[in-house]
């Protein structure tokens, strides 16, 4: 298995934080009884195959493709349908980071203890 390099790590851990934020920041009600008393996603990260696709890029790419293999439990077996909304969405989220018109990355100490500060 190949190993991450580092910047396989940080787009690990930014793919990570960035969904985890949309899905509190959307407000998603998640059935988790840890993320509605936390009041943000902190489930467990989990392979999904909606994002096998993006699996493939990286792989042709020569990374291992494990760095954004993941998501949050309440979206990784997301219909397409809803995969595609929330795709929609995280998209004019990253936009608005990278504008500077979007809102404050969350730190979730508790979930990645190793997240640097925003």
């Amino acid at each position: 298995m190949t190993e991450f390099t580092a910047y396989e790590k940080r787009r690990a851990i930014d793919h990570e934080r960035h969904w985890r934020a949309l899905l509190s920041h959307l407000d998603i009600v998640c059935w988790r009884r840890k993320c509605r008393r936390d009041g943000v996603c902190t489930g467990p990260m989990l392979n999904a195959p909606c994002l096998a696709a993006q699996l493939k890029v990286q792989q042709a790419l020569g990374l291992s493709g494990r760095a954004c293999a993941k998501l949050p439990l309440c979206v990784a077996n997301a219909s397409p349908a809803d995969f595609a909304e929330l795709e929609s969405l995280m998209d004019t989220f990253r936009q608005g980071l990278i504008d500077g018109t979007g809102f404050r990355l969350l730190r979730l100490d508790r979930c990645r203890p190793d997240a640097p500060d925003p």
